[in-house]
């Protein structure tokens, strides 16, 4: 009534893109060995992820650390300019950089194809943006992994956002080279 000529278009639940398996993980860290973390992270074989961080301030100095170490990691900020901000998503784009590193304000609006992995850096502060950020990995039927790096004052507030989650998050150590499913105590029993 209130269109000329409208069309009605149904979509069936098989048209719609299946979304990929999405596990979610941890990694219990001290906050002073997050930096070097996410530069061993950076070096995994097939990782093309997301990092997030809560603050520019926290940004800025994990992006010096990490070029100093001239780990394959990208930053994106709000204080970037243009051209640096170009340059960054062109690095990450073509595998050139195998993470990218932002704050929330900076990532808004990115469409990143391809994310093998998003990395809370910092828990965040609310479920919605723990949910917003993870939704950025398992798009168009590809699997994905959402990882944070968990440290014992966070615990509490990481237990309280995913406990909604259809599967319990897993627990993963650095070892050997690898992140590998299991509690450090688990890995210490292996190595005896």
């Amino acid at each position: 009534r209130m269109m000329k000529n409208p069309v009605r278009i149904q979509v069936s639940a098989e048209d719609i893109p299946s979304q990929g398996e999405v596990v979610h993980s941890f990694v219990k860290t001290e906050p002073r060995d997050k930096t070097e973390l996410l530069r061993k992270i950076s070096y995994l074989k097939g990782m093309r992820g997301l990092a997030f961080v809560n603050s520019l301030d926290q940004l800025l100095m994990k992006d010096a650390k990490l070029a100093y170490r001239d780990a394959p990691i990208v930053s994106l900020h709000s204080e970037m300019k243009k051209d640096e901000r170009k340059k960054a998503l062109d690095d990450f784009k073509s595998g050139k950089v195998s993470l990218l590193i932002a704050t929330d304000v900076a990532a808004r609006g990115l469409d990143i194809s391809g994310l093998t992995h998003v990395i809370h850096v910092d828990v965040p502060h609310s479920v919605e943006q723990y949910l917003h950020r993870s939704g950025r990995t398992g798009r168009a039927g590809a699997d994905g992994e959402v990882m944070t790096l968990l440290t014992y004052a966070d615990e509490k507030t990481f237990k309280k956002w995913t406990k909604e989650l259809p599967k319990k998050p897993v627990q993963k150590v650095w070892y050997r080279g690898e992140l590998i499913e299991g509690s450090s105590k688990t890995i210490s029993q292996k190595g005896k």
